[in-house]
């Protein structure tokens, strides 16, 4: 089945289905916060999901922050050059959580492993690493 878009609460845009096995609020309406989270939280127990992810304005954050949610990126001055914007995201299967930084510790691995050793000073660097051997 493929994901689908449908408004809920007072017009709420989410997107769901198990294709990417989670919830992605798109777009939250004013009026829908927080009882928003009641309704996501609902969504993703009758269907099962490993995640939701929302992109929310700055004034928002606070009432997902106190629901479990974590923060996967930020964007100051996202909304009309003045509000930033959060990425936020809360794990419902701790398998998913520890897959995201699993498959970075292999990329990382794989990087550092790699004789290629301008492509390895370059993850050191960005990473503030000093190599020690």
């Amino acid at each position: 089945m493929e994901d689908k878009i449908e408004t809920i609460c007072n017009g709420t845009l989410i997107q769901h289905g198990k294709t990417n096995d989670r919830i992605y609020l798109i777009k939250l309406k004013k009026e829908d916060c927080p009882q928003v989270l009641n309704a996501l939280g609902g969504i993703s127990r009758e269907n099962n999901y490993s995640k939701i992810l929302c992109k929310v304005p700055g004034w928002a954050a606070p009432f997902f922050f106190s629901d479990g949610y974590l923060t996967e990126a930020y964007i100051p001055k996202f909304y009309q050059y003045n509000e930033p914007v959060f990425f936020l995201a809360k794990y419902l299967n701790s398998d998913r959580l520890m897959g995201v930084e699993y498959a970075k510790l292999v990329e990382l691995g794989n990087i550092l492993a790699d004789n290629n050793k301008e492509k390895k000073q370059l993850v050191m660097n960005q990473l503030k690493l000093h190599q020690v051997i």
